[in-house]
């Protein structure tokens, strides 16, 4: 994904090596696997806040990606830019302290930014029924917008809750740790998204923000 193909939904960690781009290709193969009518209308990317340029994913993260279909492939860490966050629909932290560094590039993204574990809890605590339009570009409005509206209602006892350490370095029961955080937010995260046993075509849609 570059900047010239922007992303709906940015994920965005430190080195953009790890947490991020699992993230990235995790909702990738879940919007796939769901909703894959609409998959190619919401591309997800991502994007680090200090780029580990020139280095490659740590193959800890690599062959897992790999045991769901969803391998590395060619893949560079970026460096996330306004212009990526300004295109996003939805921004996706490893931690609070992404989060704030992604505000503070680009303010107007405090809107629509949250911490995978974050938005997890807010998607879990919705309502339960399903209104939401099911053009796909239309849907991650409302579905962002109803996680915003919920953000001071369901606070965690512990904020760092919100947070999910970074693996880099360490040993494979450490990333084996982080993974299964990232795979259990992000299921979360689509079985509230996405519709069930939808057919419905994609379309690019509107951003109104």
């Amino acid at each position: 994904m570059t900047s010239e193909n922007p992303a709906a939904i940015l994920a965005v960690c430190t080195g953009n090596l790890c947490r991020s781009p699992a993230v990235e290709r995790l909702f990738r193969v879940g919007l796939a696997t769901r909703w894959p009518s609409a998959a190619p209308a919401l591309p997800v990317a991502s994007a680090g806040t200090a780029a580990a340029l020139g280095h490659r994913m740590p193959d800890s993260f690599a062959s897992r990606l790999r045991s769901i279909g969803a391998g590395p492939g060619p893949f560079a860490p970026r460096q996330v830019t306004t212009e990526m966050l300004d295109a996003a629909e939805l921004v996706i932290t490893a931690t609070r302290a992404h989060r704030a560094a992604v505000v503070e590039l680009h303010p107007r993204a405090v809107r629509y930014t949250f911490t995978l574990r974050e938005l997890a809890r807010l998607a879990a605590s919705l309502p339960p029924g399903d209104r939401a339009p099911l053009e796909p570009i239309a849907r991650l409005q409302v579905f962002v917008a109803a996680a915003a509206g919920a953000r001071g209602a369901f606070l965690p006892g512990d904020p760092t809750a919100d947070d999910i350490a970074d693996p880099y370095g360490g040993n494979d029961a450490r990333y084996a740790k982080v993974w299964n955080s990232l795979v259990e937010a992000t299921s979360t995260i689509l079985t509230a998204f996405c519709p069930v046993g939808s057919t419905i075509l994609p379309s690019a849609g509107a951003r109104s923000r």
